[in-house]
């Protein structure tokens, strides 16, 4: 992130926080996926469509706000730390993403969401989260999706 913001100019560059993945990947609808209620590979790698790999952003189907491969093809970082069981943060947003459901700002686990290309097509849906450590930011199914302060016009 540290170089995508000095070569940008904008100090704001981050990692989504969970809350901001899940409003971007449904693109303002209430299902589960961000086209209707049921999977669907053409907007969608998954393990029964992927042969097993990765495959190069926007060959399939974008959700109504124009961004590609928000369920399945690669596991997304976000900022938040994980916490198993978010109903003790008790309805309240985690938006700066430093705080586990104890309120202790320390975490070992960072949250995932997406789906990826060996998950089963249910598991591509908006809800969908796993966590991983830092050690596997390198790992070939993980990617980052920045995100950024909107600009007013």
């Amino acid at each position: 992130m540290g170089k995508l913001r000095a070569n940008t100019g904008i100090d704001e560059f981050d990692l989504p926080t969970e809350v901001q993945w899940e409003y971007a990947c449904r693109a303002g609808t209430t299902t589960i996926y961000s086209y209707d209620d049921a999977p669907n590979g053409d907007y969608m790698w998954y393990d029964g469509n992927s042969r097993g790999e990765t495959h190069e952003v926007g060959t399939k189907l974008p959700n109504a706000w124009g961004l590609y491969d928000m369920h399945g093809n690669a596991l997304e970082w976000c900022l938040d730390w994980y916490a198993a069981d978010i109903s003790t943060l008790n309805g309240a947003v985690n938006a700066n993403g430093l705080y586990l459901a104890d309120g202790t700002t320390a975490g070992e686990n960072r949250v995932r969401r997406s789906g990826y290309f060996l998950s089963g097509i249910n598991d591509c849906r908006s809800a969908t989260r796993g966590s991983a450590g830092p050690r596997t930011l390198n790992d070939s199914w993980s990617t980052i999706r920045p995100a950024a302060p909107a600009v007013a016009k």
